[in-house]
């Protein structure tokens, strides 16, 4: 009965991180569609990114596929901040530019 209840423990951390992927991976195209230029949304993926990290830190090895997917969540962060960095170094320039 013991190891039964084990693995249902096991089962229900594989569900929950499941859960926790799919939720993530609905928060980011959200927060897509704010401006780039958006404080609010850097911050806010700033929050996601964090999230997404502690979840993967957190995470059971057996949850090979909730892991996968928040590490695909987690590298498209990162592209996003990245490409918002780029879009905003370019404005500056444009901002220099016209002064």
């Amino acid at each position: 009965a013991e190891l039964t209840r084990g693995d249902a423990s096991l089962e229900r951390k594989i569900e929950l991180s499941d859960k926790q992927a799919s939720c993530l991976e609905r928060a980011l195209p959200l927060l897509q569609r704010f401006s780039p230029q958006s404080k609010r949304r850097n911050d806010l993926l700033q929050q996601l990114r964090t999230t997404v990290e502690t979840h993967l830190s957190r995470m059971v090895p057996e949850a090979v596929e909730a892991r996968k997917r928040l590490e695909v969540v987690l590298e498209r962060i990162k592209e996003i901040q990245k490409e918002t960095e780029e879009i905003c170094k370019r404005e500056i320039g444009e901002e220099a530019e016209s002064d």
